[in-house]
């Protein structure tokens, strides 16, 4: 069972200057994903494969990426293998699930350059085989960690922190994310997940800039041009567009 397609990838990204604006360029880090759950012959899921590849990562700071499967507990995954950590502020259990945590998080990597413009793999396998109900949706529940601090994490909208993440912080600055749920007072946020490969502005080129619905989508709660990120006539200014 293949998340987007079998042969497409999708695409999460993310504005690192959060809880302000920032440039609201969405390269900071963006990456591709195609989520791969592999079942058996009940039809029951006995692991998970995230072909994952870094295809911007235009931020100052080094940003980790990880994943909380929301509905899944650290002790029901066997084995992680194929992430990548080179510092040292994240700890894992010994079955490669991230410690601390309520929930199974897995740590793709801490630092993303380590994945970038190269596709990695990164399986998870599950103690015993879970019904793809009770496993979820893919992506699941995606977030950045913030130059190492690990504590502070950006999650799509209205998505929970794990166990070890902060919601609200002190900045300079105005904090347009006050009360912490990844999106800003007039529909604003600051983690996309696009089903598709997005193509992602170019540096200090907002994504509204880039793409001409993406404000009537935002604003609207997700209710017009839900196809803001394609390349229909009109929908794009390609000069602003990293291709």
């Amino acid at each position: 069972m293949f998340t987007p397609s079998k042969y497409g990838w999708g695409t999460v990204a993310f504005e690192d200057l959060w809880p302000t604006n920032g440039d609201y360029d969405f390269n900071d880090l963006a990456v591709n994903y195609r989520v791969v759950a592999i079942l058996n012959a009940e039809g029951l899921a006995v692991q998970l494969d995230f072909m994952i590849n870094t295809k911007s990562n235009r931020a100052s700071f080094t940003n980790g990426f990880g994943i909380e499967l929301d509905s899944i507990l650290p002790t029901q995954i066997e084995t992680v293998s194929g992430n990548i950590l080179i510092h040292n502020y994240i700890n894992q259990n010994t079955n490669g699930t991230e410690a601390g945590q309520d929930k199974a998080v897995i740590i793709i990597f801490d630092d993303s350059n380590s994945m970038l413009n190269n596709e990695h793999k990164v399986s998870v396998k599950f103690t015993s085989p879970i019904s793809t109900n009770d496993l979820g949706m893919a992506p699941f529940n995606p977030f950045m960690i913030i130059d190492k601090l690990r504590e502070k994490e950006v999650h799509l909208a209205y998505m929970n922190t794990t166990t070890l993440g902060l919601n609200t912080f002190d900045v300079e600055g105005t904090n347009n994310d006050e009360d912490g749920n990844y999106i800003s007072n007039n529909g604003f946020p600051w983690a996309i997940n696009i089903v598709h490969d997005f193509k992602v502005p170019k540096e200090s080129k907002a994504v509204n800039k880039a793409y001409n619905h993406f404000d009537s989508w935002a604003i609207s709660g997700g209710l017009e041009y839900k196809d803001w990120y394609k390349d229909n006539p009109g929908y794009r200014n390609t000069e602003n567009i990293q291709f």
